[in-house]
């Protein structure tokens, strides 16, 4: 990216905010270099221009300091009224020779005139989050970039352990090699031993311990995940445990029919430790805990799809299944 002639301006969009702030930088560094000045140099928030990007134009239309060239961010572009995204597509389509301009957003109307015009002229650039699979690879190549030698198994569980959110994943692997140093090489322990000290709970710590039953300790985290995350995850919390208990119940399955570890990784988690962890976990349940696990929670999503506080509810369904 870059690499070629840079455009005036660029639209930024999708939901992964690492990838759209790493091109940011990168584009800044070799628009402006290293010495930034802040005459030369601006970050605008459409929720906070809303009807009026005047700013912004002014911003852009103003000779740059010392430097021959200047560049403008409009993060949340997609918070601004269209009345007023309509206003700057003039300066778009015939742009000051000096004066770059990058819009974010993370789900743009391209029925608008304004991002419609971005997408025409070839500048639009989607980030989308990653894959599971997609994440792995990146923390172990993100890794090998910052200067340690992460095992294929070690990104796996650091992603079990953080979830796919690029920042706190850069942010462990910051951790990681300022204590172990560079060159050093990173297996399961070294994650077990730095990210459970200097982290908060994740998604997944909550799913492992609902799917070992672990009750005071399920409820914890829920409430602090909650608590840190917004009632609006509750769904995702859901989802999440329905999955692993589908996957436990697939386990049980095999088990039960004479397989062992390698057919639950050939049909079921290719991961061997996780494959572990799920026959560890389908000892904790019978087949009838799993069917009114799958009703239980049902239930508990169409009670918070109506209204219900979320917390309480996933309460409940977790006393409920656990006890």
């Amino acid at each position: 990216m870059f690499e070629e002639k840079i455009s005036h301006f660029y639209l930024f969009y999708g939901e992964n905010d690492f990838q759209k702030n790493m091109a940011i930088e990168k584009l800044k560094e070799k628009l402006l270099g290293k010495e930034i000045s802040d005459f030369n140099f601006r970050i605008f928030y459409g929720d906070e221009l809303s009807n009026d990007i005047s700013p912004v134009i002014g911003f852009i239309t103003s000779f740059p300091f010392v430097t021959e060239k200047k560049l403008a961010i409009v993060r949340k572009t997609d918070h601004i009224s269209e009345e007023a995204l309509n206003n700057i597509l003039p300066y778009l389509k015939d742009p000051p020779e000096f004066a770059y301009i990058v819009f974010t957003a993370q789900k743009p109307d391209f029925r608008i005139e304004f991002f419609k015009y971005i997408k025409d002229s070839k500048n639009a650039i989607q980030f989308r989050q990653f894959s599971e699979s997609e994440t792995i690879s990146w923390i172990k190549k993100m890794g090998k970039e910052i200067g340690i030698d992460i095992s294929d198994e070690a990104s796996l569980y650091l992603y079990y352990m953080v979830g796919n959110n690029l920042d706190e994943l850069y942010s462990e692997l910051q951790k990681l090699l300022s204590y172990y140093g560079e060159g050093a090489k990173i297996g399961i322990g070294e994650i077990k031993f730095i990210v459970s000290f200097l982290r908060d709970y994740s998604i997944f710590d909550l799913v492992d311990n609902v799917s070992s039953k672990k009750l005071s300790d399920s409820l914890r985290i829920l409430n602090r995940y909650l608590e840190r995350e917004g009632k609006e995850k509750a769904l995702p919390v859901l989802s999440m445990i329905i999955r692993q208990l589908s996957l436990i119940q697939k386990t049980k399955l095999i088990l039960k029919m004479g397989g062992g570890i390698g057919k639950v990784q050939k049909l079921v988690q290719p991961y061997v430790f996780l494959a572990k962890k799920l026959i560890e976990q389908s000892h904790f349940w019978t087949e009838d805990e799993i069917e009114r696990a799958f009703s239980i929670f049902l239930e508990a999503d169409s009670l918070i799809k109506t209204g219900a506080p979320p917390s309480i509810v996933l309460e409940k369904a977790i006393i409920s299944l656990c006890s």
